[in-house]
C-alpha cells in the first residue's frame, strides 16, 4: 500500500530506503524529507520526529548551518549575550585593558581587567602582556606598556610581569648603574674601578665608588670594602715628601745618601710618572720606581746599595 512505502517517523527517504535523521533534523510521519532546525538552532537528538527537539544556541554561541548538533562558541577574548545567533559577527570583542580566556563567554563580565604589571594594547586580547623585563607596572587596566615604569638607575630585573617596585633589584655592592630599565645584573651593573671600592647596594653613578684613601692601593675592579684597599708597602729608599718634583714633567728625582732612613708614603704625584733616581756616587742608591698611587701598585724595582745588600720585597717587587 501507499502507507507502507512511507519511512517512519524520525527517517527519510523514499519506499527504496528509509534513513534516521541526524541530529539537528526532524521528520513527521508523511514525509519523505528530513527537515532541518534552522540557522541559530541545534539538536542533539537522533531521529526526532518533531521541531520541539531544536533549540536556540545558548548565549556565547552561534550557528549558521541549517541542520547542526552543536552550535560554535565564541573564540577567547570575545563574548556574546545573544540567544539563537546565526553568525560569528555576534561575539563582541573585548576592549583594550582587558582580556578573556574563556571559550563560549556569555556576558561582558567574562571580560577581566589586566592585573598589574601588565597590560592588553589590542581589543580581543586572551591574555595580557606583562611588564618587560626592567620595568614594573603601576595599575590594573593597562592598555599599553606606558603603564610600565623603568627600574631606577642603580636596580635591574630580568623577570617580566613585575608588580611593584621593591622588586627591581639592586645592583651588588662594587657596582653601579647608571640605565633605566636595567634588565641585567651582568650587562647594566659595571664594576668599580681598580682603585676605588663601594660598600652600598643600588649605586647609581661612578661617583658612588670611593677612591682608596692615601696610603692605600687596589689591583681589582669591583671591590665592596674599604677593607680590601691594600696598604703600600713601607720601603726605605724613596724621597720624603718635601722632595717631591714641584712640575709633573720634571722626572728625574735626586736620590738621597743615607736614604734608608726615610719611609715610603704613596705620593700622588707618582700617580703617573715614573722617577728614576740617579746615582751619583758610589755611596747614593739606585732607584727605579713606577708607582699608581691609590689606584694600582704596578711595579716597584729597587737597586742596591754599594755595600751590595739586595734590598726588595719578595711579594711585590722585582729584583732590579
Amino acid at each position: 500500500t501507499v502507507q507502507a512505502c512511507r519511512c517512519d517517523w524520525g527517517s527519510g527517504g523514499t519506499f527504496s530506503g528509509c534513513v534516521p535523521c541526524l541530529a539537528g533534523a526532524y521528520n513527521l510521519f508523511n514525509s519523505s524529507v528530513c527537515v532541518g532546525c534552522g540557522l541559530g538552532r541545534y539538536a542533539a537528538t537522533v531521529r526526532a520526529t518533531s521541531s520541539a527537539v531544536c533549540q536556540g544556541c545558548p548565549q556565547g554561541t552561534w550557528s549558521a548551518m541549517e541542520v547542526a548538533s552543536t552550535c560554535v562558541p565564541c573564540a577567547v577574548g570575545f563574548y556574546s549575550s545573544t540567544v539563537a545567533a546565526s553568525a560569528d559577527g555576534v561575539c563582541l570583542q573585548c576592549e583594550m585593558g582587558k582580556y578573556s580566556s574563556l571559550l563560549g563567554a556569555s556576558a561582558i563580565s567574562a571580560c577581566a581587567a589586566c592585573d598589574v604589571g601588565s597590560f592588553a594594547s589590542a581589543v580581543g586580547m586572551s591574555r595580557c602582556v606583562g611588564c618587560a623585563a626592567g620595568s614594573y607596572g603601576v595599575g590594573v587596566g593597562g592598555t599599553s606598556n606606558d603603564t610600565c615604569v623603568p627600574c631606577m638607575a642603580g636596580a635591574y630585573q630580568t623577570g617580566t610581569g613585575i608588580t611593584t617596585m621593591t622588586r627591581c633589584l639592586p645592583c651588588a655592592s662594587g657596582t653601579y648603574s647608571t640605565s633605566l630599565g636595567a634588565a641585567s645584573a651582568l650587562i647594566d651593573c659595571l664594576t668599580c674601578f681598580a682603585g676605588t671600592y663601594s660598600t652600598g647596594l643600588g649605586m647609581s653613578s661612578v661617583t658612588d665608588c670611593l677612591s682608596c684613601p692615601a696610603g692605600t692601593y687596589s689591583e681589582t675592579n669591583g671591590i665592596n670594602a674599604l677593607a680590601k684597599c691594600k696598604k703600600c708597602i713601607k720601603v726605605t729608599f724613596l724621597l720624603p715628601r718635601s722632595r717631591l718634583p714641584r712640575s709633573r714633567s720634571d722626572t728625574r728625582l735626586p736620590c738621597l745618601a743615607h736614604a734608608r732612613t726615610h719611609t715610603h708614603t704613596c705620593l700622588a704625584h707618582a700617580r703617573t710618572h715614573t722617577h728614576t733616581c740617579l746615582a751619583h756616587a758610589r755611596t747614593h742608591t739606585l732607584l727605579f720606581a713606577s708607582l699608581t698611587l691609590g689606584h694600582t701598585l704596578a711595579s716597584l724595582t729597587l737597586g742596591h746599595t754599594n755595600a751590595g745588600h739586595l734590598l726588595y720585597d719578595p711579594r711585590v717587587i722585582q729584583k732590579w
